[in-house]
């Protein structure tokens, strides 16, 4: 045992090295990220850890180190993680030998713990929305709701605490970012036959947060960030364009520059161009092509955009 608890105490120090660091932490990739919080949440719960020499002083070792990666790892791949692991666990994941708990009491404490996390992260949401990629992160919700289903959904209970939480994620996404949320659905298969489940409660927290005078039409009341200012510097108080069309250019504006989202901005614009014809001047147009031409790479940006119902065709 002696042994066994320096060799954790070397490993969980060297874990906290590289994760006081945060530009260490954010080269960490998601798929490291996901089997290193997993293994922790699983220690945590181990009930042989208890039992090692300094057995609490490794576990209060293991919770700072958990807080410590929520804090400093790439957020979004933190979410993403955390996200996914509201689902079961494979039983494959759980240490050996077995514990002298049934399997269901178990992957219920691991959710709680799993729940902890997700909380600690939305609360300094409201620090932390521009700093997140939302399209990856409305994708994991999606993905999540998908695989509940519509059914099990109508059927969880109240005490169902990974979905009520991953509903209040959403809930505080769309409180933050008005209705420019639908802007970020990038990676989500919105034209699939049946709705994805995803937009019938975005939908529903837009009306809620309307209704309780928490979001106006227009968007958060009171918040404003880079991307609204650009809008409202592109489409001035006195244009007739619908406060929508501001919206949505926002949420584009945050994407410009990412090379993973290059075309999926193109394709944005050329969408905003057919959806708003008669709301973008030649001024605003003009400001739009320029921005996407400064900062896209050249071999992404050139594209045919006819008018009628030709598609865009990008060049790579």
């Amino acid at each position: 045992m002696g042994a066994s608890s320096r060799s954790c105490k070397y490993v969980l120090n060297t874990l906290m090295q590289t994760f006081q660091n945060k530009q260490l932490a954010h080269a960490v990739n998601v798929r490291t990220l996901d089997n290193l919080i997993t293994e922790l949440l699983l220690w945590l719960l181990d009930e042989r850890v208890p039992r090692m020499d300094d057995g609490s002083q490794l576990l209060n070792a293991l919770n700072v180190l958990t807080l410590m990666i929520l804090d400093n790892a790439e957020r979004t791949s933190s979410f993403m993680v955390i996200i996914s692991l509201l689902k079961p666990l494979d039983p494959s994941r759980w240490p050996t030998p077995p514990s002298n708990e049934s399997f269901s009491t178990r992957t219920s404490k691991f959710s709680e713990l799993v729940v902890k996390c997700l909380i600690k992260l939305t609360k300094v949401l409201q620090n932390t929305t521009y700093e997140v990629d939302l399209d990856r992160i409305l994708q994991s919700i999606h993905v999540y709701l998908q695989d509940l289903g519509m059914e099990e959904i109508r059927g969880a209970g109240a005490n169902d605490k990974p979905l009520r939480m991953v509903k209040t994620v959403l809930h505080e996404l769309v409180k933050l970012r008005g209705t420019a949320i639908k802007g970020h659905l990038s990676m989500v298969p919105i034209d699939m036959e049946l709705q994805p489940i995803i937009l019938a409660y975005i939908d529903h927290n837009l009306q809620t947060l309307v209704a309780a005078r928490m979001l106006t039409p227009t968007g958060p009341v009171g918040q404003t960030h880079w991307g609204d200012s650009m809008a409202n510097y592109l489409m001035p108080a006195t244009h007739s364009a619908d406060a929508q069309l501001k919206q949505e250019l926002s949420a584009i504006f945050k994407k410009i520059g990412d090379k993973q989202t290059c075309s999926i901005v193109l394709y944005e614009l050329y969408r905003i161009t057919q959806l708003y014809p008669h709301d973008l001047d030649a001024f605003t147009a003009a400001i739009v092509v320029r921005i996407a031409f400064s900062f896209i790479p050249a071999s992404l940006v050139v594209a045919i955009m006819k008018v009628g119902h030709s598609p865009i065709v990008f060049f790579t």
